[in-house]
Formats: structure tokens, C-alpha cells, sequence
């Protein structure tokens, strides 16, 4: 199956550091980093490493180290055509705001092609490395820590989430960024693209430009996208045609607004999450929202919290991630 990060890039600093990362030119990507670090922060950078994420898909994180000796962390998403269809990234301070608990950057810079976050580095883990530790090895202890501090985050959002509920105008809604991580993602909004209906982006590179290799079969999309399944003994009428003409649909900005909405972080999962331990006698952990690329004051409701089930369930890192 074709990758889409093998498809030609936008010409912007976010594009050009996450081809290079994506190549695996990580001396080239951390050169081209230190230099937007630095222009964001306003201050020299260097010691610029660029991790290795396998959560990473669209995104680059890593680690540097202002003028001065300060540790940093930084991280930015750069989606394929994200220069027509983002108005800003990284709304932090609508999450804090509104009551959530997030973690707050040194710096940030917002505009399409050259967004970033810029964080104090922190020792603490992300929630998914956690899980996954637990999923390997299981410890009893740890497990009822993480699931006490996950409960009291789940009742904390969802008071914020039922305190920010309301009908959001049609504008509104198709104006949140959100929508890169869906509707975005099946069209093509570059000029001279496939036209209204037409599977772009991401569909197109994983799907209708695609190849797909299977144990005793080969096909093309043409030959797949008719085809029923059946999955673990369990028959799927739907057609892979079917879900995404369904998709296109239900997903269009257009079609989600005036409706209910909600300020949220949108790309919750876990490892946007920070699991702050606390090892003293009778501290509680705490979890943190971090990286808020495609947060907004009127994310649509049913949206809000899609990507982070996907991740969290379906894209379990022993099925996606690291098989």
C-alpha cells in the first residue's frame, strides 16, 4: 500500500523538517528545526534531536536546548494541504480557558506551515507509554494508578465539556480545525484537484492510488472497493466504496453546522497525554493534555472525542502501531 508521506510536500518550514524526518534525514530535519525554533522562541537554539515516534505519522517531536541551557521539548503536525484548510493551529489557551487541565508552552506559533509547540521539558511519561508497559508486563499497582488518575480526568473534562455545550453557527463550526483530521483528510484542496465528490488526500494516497497485498490476493482499489468483508467471523455488508461515499457525507463541515459543539482538544488520545506521577503518601497522579494541534471553542460534539476512541482502541499498539 502506498504511504501518503511519500507524496509531494508543501514548500513551508513544518512540511520540509517532516519529509526530512520522514526520510530519515534527521541531521537535515533537526537543522531546518533549530532554525524555526529559533525564530518562534527569539532566541538562539541548539542540540536539536528529532525522535523516533511510532505514533508519529503526521508529526514531529524532539527535544533542544535554548540559549541559556534550558531544556526543551517541541512538537507540530503538518498535514497534506493544511495550508488551505487550516485557519490556525494550537489553541492551548482556549483549553486552559475553559477549564481543562493542559499543559501551557514557553512558546507557540499557529499559522499553518509554521506551526510548533515549544515546552519546557518535562521527565514525565506520556499515558501511552505507560499502557503499553502495562499491556507488556502487567503490574497491578501501576494499573490501578492509571485507572484512578484516568477516572479523575474523565470527570473533570466532562464537566468542562457539558459547561462549554452549545449550538455553534454553521461558520463557526466549518471554521475549527478539527476537521484536517477528517474531512480534510478524503479530499484534495490543493488547485486543480479531483473536484467536488472526488476522494483526495489521504483516501487517495492510501486508497484509490493504492496497492493491496494480502496473504493469497493482490489488488488494485478498483478491485477492492466492491467487496465485502468479513472480519474475525463477523460479515460487514458496508463496501469500502460505500464507507467512504458515507464518510464524505457525514464529515463535511458543511453538514455538521448550526449543532451542538463543545470547546475540546480533539486529538486526545494518549499520547497527547502526560501521566504526572506522584510518588508521595497519598498524592494523587494526575493526567495532562498536551499538544492541542486542532483544538477550538466549537468543535462539533459527536467529533470531539473520534480520534482519541480511534487511537485508544482500534489503533491499540500491538495492532497498528507496533504489531
Amino acid at each position: 500500500m502506498s504511504d501518503p508521506a511519500d507524496t509531494p510536500a508543501a514548500d513551508t518550514p513544518a512540511a520540509r523538517i517532516r519529509a526530512a524526518a520522514r526520510a530519515g534525514a534527521v541531521e537535515e530535519a533537526a537543522r531546518l528545526a533549530t532554525a524555526l525554533l529559533a525564530e518562534v522562541l527569539g532566541r538562539p537554539v541548539g542540540d536539536v534531536a528529532i525522535n523516533r515516534d511510532i505514533y508519529s505519522l503526521n508529526s514531529v517531536n524532539g527535544f533542544a536546548v535554548a540559549d541559556g541551557g534550558e531544556p526543551l521539548f517541541f512538537k507540530f503536525h503538518q498535514e497534506e494541504g493544511e495550508e488551505a484548510g487550516v485557519g490556525e493551529y494550537y489553541n492551548a489557551q482556549v483549553l486552559h480557558d475553559a477549564g481543562y487541565q493542559v499543559d501551557m508552552p514557553l512558546a507557540v506559533s499557529q499559522a499553518p506551515g509554521r506551526q510548533v509547540l515549544v515546552y519546557r521539558r518535562r521527565q514525565d511519561r506520556r499515558l501511552s507509554d505507560v499502557c503499553a508497559d502495562l499491556e507488556r508486563q502487567r503490574d497491578p499497582v501501576t494499573g490501578l494508578r492509571v485507572t484512578a488518575a484516568q477516572s479523575a480526568f474523565d470527570d473533570a473534562n466532562i464537566a468542562v465539556a457539558l459547561a462549554t455545550l452549545h449550538t455553534a453557527t454553521a461558520d463557526d463550526v466549518a471554521a475549527e480545525p478539527i476537521h484536517q483530521l477528517f474531512h480534510h483528510r478524503l479530499v484534495d484542496r490543493a488547485p486543480g484537484g479531483g473536484g467536488p465528490g472526488a476522494l483526495g488526500g489521504r483516501a487517495k494516497a492510501f486508497y484509490v492510488d493504492g496497492r493491496f497485498d494480502f496473504d493469497g490476493w493482490s489488488g488494485s482499489w478498483a478491485e477492492i472497493a466492491g467487496l465485502s468483508w468479513r472480519i474475525n467471523g463477523l460479515d460487514y455488508p458496508m463496501t469500502l466504496a460505500d464507507a467512504f461515499a458515507r464518510a464524505f457525507r457525514l464529515l463535511n463541515p458543511a453538514n455538521l453546522g448550526p449543532g451542538p459543539a463543545l470547546v475540546a482538544h480533539g486529538d486526545a488520545h494518549n499520547a497527547n497525554v502526560w501521566f504526572e506521577a506522584d510518588d508521595r503518601v497519598g498524592a494523587d497522579d494526575r493526567l495532562v493534555f498536551f499538544d492541542p494541534a486542532f483544538a477550538g471553542r466549537h468543535v462539533p460534539a459527536l467529533l470531539a472525542e473520534v480520534k482519541a476512541t480511534f487511537h485508544n482502541v482500534f489503533a491499540h499498539p500491538f495492532w497498528l502501531y507496533d504489531p
